[in-house]
């Protein structure tokens, strides 16, 4: 619903205003993400989503809403570098600061990979 184009009575005596406010419309920074999200991160990152996705599990958001609605908090892909399993090598996909990053985690050190 929109307010009124005219302003309501002032109380008091106080001015009333002749402009309407109404909130800043906007994409909100979310930290979930959709399969779809992840697949391209996936792919930017090297990596085939058909092969890797079986070593793959996520954790859902507060805000999705299985079976319909399917959104990711974090997913953590237990590959090496060449998408085989592996439990020396993981890679952490999540979406922070507008955008969709990923973090490669070796058993030896950890490494900023991209985003």
């Amino acid at each position: 619903m929109i307010a009124p184009s005219r302003p309501v009575q002032a109380q008091d005596d106080a001015a009333a205003s002749s402009f309407i406010y109404l909130p800043a419309v906007g994409e909100i920074d979310r930290h979930w993400f959709t399969d779809a999200e992840l697949e391209s991160t996936m792919r930017r990152a090297g990596y085939d989503p058909a092969v890797v996705t079986m070593h793959t599990w996520c954790e859902l958001s507060e805000a999705a809403q299985p079976p319909l609605l399917i959104l990711y908090a974090n997913c953590t892909q237990q590959t090496d570098q060449d998408g085989n399993p592996s439990n020396d090598m993981a890679t952490v996909y999540l979406r922070t600061g507008g955008a969709m990053q990923w973090n490669t985690i070796s058993a030896i050190h950890s490494q900023e990979a991209g985003q």
